[in-house]
């Protein structure tokens, strides 16, 4: 069981950064946490995978925007080492985890807790204010089938080729 603030530390220490890992995998990053904290439920986390730059980012992104569009659960796991433990006060059998060094994270197929998972996936493209216009183009390209990863790449390389030829 793990007890409220036992990250409490290790979130301050590391200002909530920490890698996001591709099936605890250390030799595959695939992202970085961007921030932290405990709340009513646990240990909550927001982090960016780099989905443009590695594609095993991708790959995982995909899988948890589906399971969230089919109401399905995306499994979140955590690589951490205890500090501090307890015998559990009611049932010595169990152990109160007091204080935990948090390392990575990983979305995963099978969570060793059920109930650890992720909530919300967004796309690059929904966090920018766009116009009108641009998002009817978006909702057209997606309805032809295009990724929102596709389409964002497009619209970079876009800006990219525009910046450049300005530059000129």
């Amino acid at each position: 069981i793990v007890d409220r603030g036992a990250f409490k530390k290790t979130l301050r220490d590391n200002k909530g950064k920490f890698p996001i890992l591709s099936n605890h995998d250390p030799y595959m990053q695939i992202g970085w946490n961007l921030e932290g904290k405990e709340d009513d439920n646990g240990l909550w986390v927001r982090g960016e995978l780099l989905v443009n730059d590695i594609p095993k980012a991708k790959e995982h992104f995909a899988i948890v925007r589906k399971a969230i569009e089919l109401k399905a659960k995306a499994g979140l796991s955590i690589g951490y080492s205890v500090i501090k433990a307890e015998p559990d006060k009611e049932n010595p059998t169990l152990r109160r985890l007091k204080e935990l060094r948090l390392y990575e994270y990983s979305p995963v197929t099978f969570p060793m807790n059920t109930e650890a998972r992720v909530t919300n996936a967004k796309s690059a493209l929904e966090s920018i204010d766009l116009s009108e216009s641009v998002l009817l183009l978006i909702e057209s390209l997606r309805e032809k089938g295009y990724s929102d990863i596709e389409i964002f790449e497009t619209i970079d390389q876009h800006r990219q080729s525009k910046d450049s030829s300005e530059d000129d």
